[in-house]
């Protein structure tokens, strides 16, 4: 029994120590797993506003050629307006206009703008439907002329067909 009562303390601290060695394990390694969550989670957020800085900086250097930019994109409210000047341009070119249709399109990629599909014919002298044709690709609006094509008619007379697209903002 002399014997028996070290052994038997020593096998009850080793146990205890055992089990706070175990306990302390457990707790750090459970701390270490939080603080890798945590420091992955500050990474992206420092990245993340990294990225945010970077852009809104960006968006102030350029902010004057967005805004000249924009001065020749048609406003949502300003389709009618593009019909108007077309049929000016035709009045001061001296030719006579005719629109078979407008219409309004998506295009793949494009979140804020959509495309203006007109399609008109005109017709006078050859003159006058080159320089309408001149001025048209000159105006202060983001436009392109698709396709078009002139024919005489007779007498003098020309006649042209042409589709021309404008970009508009979307609603």
């Amino acid at each position: 029994m002399k014997y028996l009562l070290p052994l038997i303390l020593s096998i009850l601290a080793f146990l205890l120590i055992g089990g706070a060695y175990a306990f302390l394990f457990f707790g750090v390694n459970g701390y270490v797993e939080r603080i890798a969550v945590a420091v992955q989670s500050s990474e992206t957020l420092t990245r993340r506003d990294t990225t945010a800085r970077s852009i809104e900086k960006f968006l102030k250097e350029v902010e004057v050629e967005r805004e000249t930019l924009s001065g020749f994109v048609i406003k949502n409210d300003d389709v009618v307006s593009v019909i108007e000047l077309l049929e000016q341009v035709a009045r001061d070119e001296g030719v006579v206009l005719s629109i078979s249709s407008v219409s309004a399109s998506d295009v793949s990629g494009w979140d804020h703008h959509e495309r203006i599909d007109v399609l008109f014919s005109v017709s006078g002298s050859f003159a006058n439907l080159t320089d309408f044709i001149a001025t048209l690709e000159s105006l202060p609006v983001a436009s392109r002329v698709e396709s078009g094509g002139f024919e005489v008619s007779g007498n003098a007379n020309w006649f042209g067909s042409f589709a021309v697209t404008f970009i508009k903002e979307k609603l």
